[in-house]
């Protein structure tokens, strides 16, 4: 029996090393995690990606599936967190360089939203959104925040900070307390008392989502690069019924990577799941089935093969959200969002 310690410890290199980005296969152009591509202005005066496709090597490919292969027999189950970190941001970029200092007061954003966004109306009443598709050539974090990406490379600091930008947005617009926003376990976000609220950042995509906890209890926010999964990233990430329903999907809905918007569910899934419990989650804890809309947007219910959180004595077994994908596959954004009411609300985003 493997102690939960361990277990998670084990669990945490995996979703790390999926953020590490794939093996070089013919599935896969791009890995999961490319960094920001660069920018350019917009024809509105905002900003979009420049397109970019970074190469990985064969050797940085080879020693990612040897990673999955050792977590997949069980030799790395005491490895901890912020080790997998380090292994996730070697594979992603082996120069680590120091920053320049930072601004102390990050009162001045610039205005780089896009005019239609990925995430906009998938989150429910009451919560307020950021999105940015692009890093602005600065944004000021405040010293505590500086301080957790001081020895990161230049790629990290820059969506590092422009997710925060976009988190400082939307809690401005919620009308709530402004701050630094540092993080806890497995690098949860620590909001201000009374908010909750998720953020992510891929390739050419940071947003930030955040309601208060009188109206929502828990929120988890996921967007992903519309690249199909490797195969060893797919076998270590999918459940046989899922990938069942993966070959179907694809049949009738070729321009989605559903593979891949089963990853980016299953993360919201677990956002929204680990500060009700504080536990950890496995990918093979969750269940995710679509529902067939004929659109660019629709639901989706993660069910648990665990026990569920209990909120205020009621257990929530399944987490319901919505999904939306961009662009055809290999090009554009598949985005996912998960938001938990009351306990009677559980099933409802």
């Amino acid at each position: 029996m493997i102690s939960g310690h361990a277990r998670s410890g084990s669990a945490t290199v995996r979703r790390v090393l999926l953020r590490a980005g794939p093996a070089p296969t013919p599935r896969c152009r791009a890995g999961l995690r490319n960094g920001p591509p660069s920018s350019r202005p917009g024809p509105t005066g905002t900003w979009a990606p420049t397109p970019s496709a970074p190469a990985r090597s064969d050797c940085v490919g080879r020693l990612y599936a040897l990673l999955i292969l050792v977590h997949r027999y069980g030799l790395v189950r005491s490895t901890d967190f912020w080790h997998a970190h380090a292994i996730r941001l070697t594979l992603r970029n082996p120069d680590v360089t120091r920053p320049s200092p930072d601004a102390t007061s990050p009162t001045e954003a610039p205005d780089i939203e896009a005019a239609t966004g990925l995430l906009v109306g998938l989150q429910p009443p009451g919560a307020e959104l950021s999105e940015s598709f692009a890093d602005p050539p600065s944004v000021p974090l405040y010293p505590e925040e500086a301080e957790l990406v001081r020895n990161a490379v230049e790629r990290r600091r820059r969506e590092f900070a422009t997710v925060r930008w976009c988190a400082r947005t939307a809690l401005a617009r919620l009308g709530a307390a402004q701050g630094p926003i540092l993080h806890q376990a497995l690098r949860a976000p620590v909001w201000p008392d009374g908010i909750v609220g998720s953020m992510t950042h891929c390739d050419g995509y940071r947003a930030a989502v955040v309601a208060r906890r009188s109206s929502v209890i828990a929120i988890g926010v996921d967007a992903e690069p519309n690249l199909t999964l490797p195969d060893a990233v797919e076998n270590a990430v999918l459940l046989p019924e899922e990938r069942a329903d993966v070959v179907r999907l694809a049949v009738c809905r070729p321009e989605i990577a559903w593979d891949r918007l089963i990853f980016s569910a299953k993360e919201s899934v677990f956002k929204a799941w680990f500060p009700l419990t504080g536990r950890w989650l496995d990918f093979d804890e969750c269940a995710i089935t679509f529902d067939e809309a004929p659109g660019d947007t629709g639901a989706f219910v993660g069910t648990l093969t665990v026990p569920g959180a209990f909120v205020a004595g009621h257990e929530i077994g399944s987490f319901a959200g919505r999904w939306r994908a961009r662009g055809e596959a290999g090009n554009g954004h598949v985005a996912t969002l998960v938001a938990v009411g009351s306990p009677a609300r559980s099933h409802s985003d």
